[in-house]
């Protein structure tokens, strides 16, 4: 009988993975997967983060520059900044034909942006509007003396009139479009200014349009016709010579208060900054259409902040008031514009609406007290919008605004007390926040 051969030992290096070995490997491929997919996410969190703070300091940017260009032009026709104090159920605000700031608006009346107008959209309480007048987009129409027609129903005074405008105003000059007047629902008022004398103007309402694109003729009211008139509106010197015209024109930038589910206030408050333009010196939309009172132009703005820079008298050493324009020692140093280092100094500096102690009613904000006396200049607005990101991180706390640990303020809005401080409470405390400040240097006033 045949024996079996016997089957060759197999190689201990062929004999494949124990058990224990195989067990090890996956652990260690496991630990590698957690470590790699850890890693992933953190860079994918961080970067929705860092998506979420571009998308917002975009939105800062879009915002700040749409205002600093129309406020640039504030005043563009001669309007003067004289300005006067005007109260409201809730706050007082420095206005002017030119400029207005209505300050940390509370009430819910003075919150409408147009104040009295059905269905007017709502500034964010404890937020500032910015009120920007002037003939900002449109020509400055140059105009014939003699096509200048006053009807005066008595003896030095205007009542209604009668503008010609050219389009060729001059032989051999420039050309000028007067499509502008004769667009359908045309109801801007128009600034009259003289050649002779920069101070001299007249603002007026146009109660008709006729003409072609060659020549238009204008219907002129020189008392308002509006209910209630329009402040705007005033006699003109019975002396003007007017040689230019311009269409005036008012914008009025808001946060506004816009909710994830419309008409519902308990909803999530979704911020937004918005540009409201209006028949200037009125509470009426331009147009009358209300889609004019909310033109969005930046989401989650939280807050708007309007502080201004006049050139006062302010005493700041106990010397004679208006010794020099604004010194904090009588060395003849002019400081021009004085600013303190704190809420309680800012108070006392050529700012206003900088400091929660600031009073537009106080008299160096009006008139400057040294002889001769005089109109105090504003020479800055100064211009600062608080942005957030759009979702919160719940990791996250967002810090004070104002290194003071005992304060936190942005301009005169303290976000340590209501209404601003529902920023830092809840979900609204973990989002990021940013602080974007433009300095406006006025070309027109």
């Amino acid at each position: 009988m045949r024996a079996r051969a016997s089957l060759p030992v197999r190689d201990r290096r062929q004999a494949g993975f124990s058990l224990v070995e195989l067990l090890v490997a996956m652990v260690i491929v496991v630990e590698i997967l957690v470590a790699g997919l850890t890693v992933f996410d953190v860079h994918n969190k961080m970067a929705r983060v860092q998506t979420q703070i571009t998308d917002m300091q975009q939105s800062l940017r879009i915002a700040q520059y749409d205002m600093v260009k129309t406020t640039r032009m504030a005043g563009r026709g001669a309007l003067p900044a004289v300005f006067a104090v005007a109260s409201t159920p809730s706050t007082t605000w420095l206005a002017s034909r030119a400029l207005e700031v209505r300050n940390n608006l509370i009430d819910d009346d003075d919150r409408e942006i147009a104040r009295g107008f059905t269905d007017s959209p709502k500034a964010i309480a404890g937020t500032d509007a910015l009120v920007v007048r002037g003939c900002m987009s449109g020509l400055m129409f140059q105009i014939l003396s003699a096509d200048f027609q006053p009807d005066p129903d008595t003896p030095g005074t205007f009542d209604t009139g009668l503008l010609t405008v050219r389009r060729a105003a001059i032989a051999g000059g420039r050309e000028q479009s007067l499509a502008q007047f004769l667009e359908a629902g045309f109801d801007a008022p128009i600034v009259l200014q003289s050649s002779v004398n920069r101070g001299q103007i007249a603002i007026v309402e146009v109660a008709a349009v006729a003409g072609d694109a060659d020549t238009v003729v204008l219907t002129l009211d020189f008392v308002s016709q509006e209910d209630p008139p329009n402040p705007l509106i005033g006699l003109p010197d019975p002396d003007i010579v007017p040689s230019f015209l311009c269409v005036l024109e008012e914008y009025r930038y808001y946060i506004r208060e816009h909710h994830s589910i419309p008409g519902d206030d308990s909803s999530e408050l979704l911020p937004r900054l918005a540009r409201a333009r209006m028949i200037p010196g009125t509470e009426l939309p331009h147009s009358g259409l209300l889609a004019n009172l909310s033109l969005d132009l930046a989401d989650e703005i939280i807050d708007l902040q309007v502080a201004l820079g006049f050139d006062t008298d302010r005493d700041l050493d106990g010397a004679v008031p208006g010794a020099f324009d604004d010194d904090t020692d009588q060395a003849g140093n002019d400081d021009v514009l004085y600013e303190g280092a704190d809420d309680g100094a800012r108070a006392l500096d050529d700012w206003l609406w900088n400091s929660g102690e600031d009073d537009p009613t106080e008299a160096q904000y009006l008139v400057n007290a040294g002889p001769p006396a005089r109109s105090v200049r504003l020479y800055n607005v100064r211009i600062t919008t608080v942005g957030r990101t759009s979702r919160p991180d719940p990791g996250y706390v967002a810090p004070d605004f104002d290194a003071d640990a005992d304060f936190d303020w942005v301009e005169d809005n303290d976000y340590d007390v209501s209404p601003a401080n529902d920023w830092k409470q809840g979900l609204n405390r973990h989002h990021r926040r940013r602080v974007l400040q433009t300095l406006v240097d006025l070309r027109n006033i």
